[in-house]
């Protein structure tokens, strides 16, 4: 499966964060038969961001077979 991650601010939003099961794209299929993978965030990732809710999706993104898995809400916080 070809997957993909977004974060934004706002659920109409230009995407703060993507992810993708490209190589080095921060996701990994975890256990593929079973569906599970994991996506990591970085530290780095989140920088430039502000504190508050954002909204993600993780999505299938093969052709034929696009659709949303998962989405819901994060809550960033700035930790100083």
């Amino acid at each position: 499966w070809a997957l993909s991650f977004t974060m934004v601010p706002f659920i109409s939003g230009a995407a703060s964060i993507t992810k993708t099961t490209a190589a080095g794209g921060g996701i990994t299929l975890t256990t593929p038969t079973s569906g599970v993978c994991s996506v990591t965030i970085l530290d780095t990732d989140t920088d430039a961001l502000a504190a508050g809710t954002y909204y993600y999706q993780l999505k299938r993104t093969d052709e034929g077979s696009e659709t949303v898995l998962s989405y819901g809400t994060a809550v960033l916080k700035k930790v100083t």
